[in-house]
């Protein structure tokens, strides 16, 4: 209102860490193929008992990479590779699946050595 000039920035995002997304959801992987690891992200719209689990092509789960209640929001894991003992996987086609009370998503990814 002075003439004074005001230096500053203004950074805009998406969404903001306090928002909470309007629906569920499980997103694809990236980088989709990888190597050595990927982030998965997902939304979850309520407080919920979540499960993210991989799965070969035989349906075997071999890493739970959550497994616990969490807050509405927009989440994110990153997977190195690796199996519940922590040796490396082989390369191919592993499943990623989302599970809550209310939401069961699943996607493929692919792991390139």
């Amino acid at each position: 209102s002075d003439g004074e000039v005001m230096n500053y920035v203004l950074k805009i995002s998406p969404f903001s860490p306090n928002q909470i997304p309007s629906t569920y959801a499980l997103h694809q992987n990236y980088p989709n193929p990888f190597n050595p690891k990927t982030e998965i992200r997902f939304d979850i719209i309520d407080e919920s008992d979540v499960e993210l689990a991989i799965y070969n092509l035989m349906g075997q789960k071999i890493k739970d990479l959550q497994s616990e209640r969490m807050n509405p929001g927009f989440h994110s894991v990153t997977w190195d590779g690796t199996n519940t003992s922590g040796a490396p996987v082989a390369s191919g086609m592993y499943f990623y699946k989302l599970s809550t009370a209310n939401f069961q998503s699943t996607k493929k990814m692919l792991f390139l050595k």
